[in-house]
């Protein structure tokens, strides 16, 4: 195995590593997106390795969230196959395109998966979670963060709950009061508030 290159946010001065860190995801994975938690003292390095036609990435950084986007391809992204081995820490996978689907529940998950429901209610039990709950905040978070989100404002909050796979707007509204204390509507207003302020 030979070492191929060491990408790091030590190079960067402080104020820009979460931005830096960013570029390096998305060159790195393709279309990836990362997001911090407001962590002024990031940091973050991708170790690169080439053994024979298998290119190995070696991932370490401060907590972040990484999304997949739809917009340009990254270097590795035509075809390849991503797979992750954690060693340290805690992580949530989640597949976001599924989370859209209305029908996504457990016997669908645990199907998908090949292993049984009860496998699946242990693991989310470990963390002290449930699946379903897990689900429905996973969905929450989607609409949340699209309501919020400047881009979307043309896009209406029944559009937007449809596509983060809710089918009931009563039931959606309940549940975004209940985790964020305020209503769909409420929260767009005060994030656009926020936007103007600043």
């Amino acid at each position: 195995m030979t070492a191929q290159a060491l990408l790091t946010t030590n190079a960067a001065p402080a104020h820009e590593r979460v931005g830096y860190w960013g570029d390096l995801v998305q060159r790195s994975f393709g279309r990836l997106r990362s997001r911090t938690y407001g962590d002024e003292r990031f940091h973050g390095e991708i170790r690169r390795f080439q053994l024979g036609e298998l290119r190995l990435s070696r991932l370490e950084a401060s907590r972040h969230a990484v999304e997949r986007t739809t917009g340009a391809a990254g270097a590795s992204d035509p075809g390849d196959l991503k797979m992750v081995v954690q060693r340290r820490g805690c992580s949530v996978f989640e597949q976001g395109e599924r989370l859209r689907e209305p029908g996504l529940d457990i016997e669908a998950i645990a199907g998908a998966l090949q292993c049984s429901k009860h496998a699946l209610h242990k693991a989310f039990e470990d963390r002290g979670d449930t699946l379903h709950r897990s689900l429905w905040h996973s969905r929450l978070e989607l609409a949340r963060r699209q309501i919020e989100d400047p881009r979307e404002a043309a896009r209406s909050i029944t559009s937007i709950l449809l596509g983060a796979g809710f089918s009931s707007a009563a039931h959606f509204s309940l549940l975004f009061r209940q985790r964020y204390g305020a209503s769909p509507r409420e929260w767009r207003a005060r994030a656009a508030a926020v936007r103007s302020a600043t």
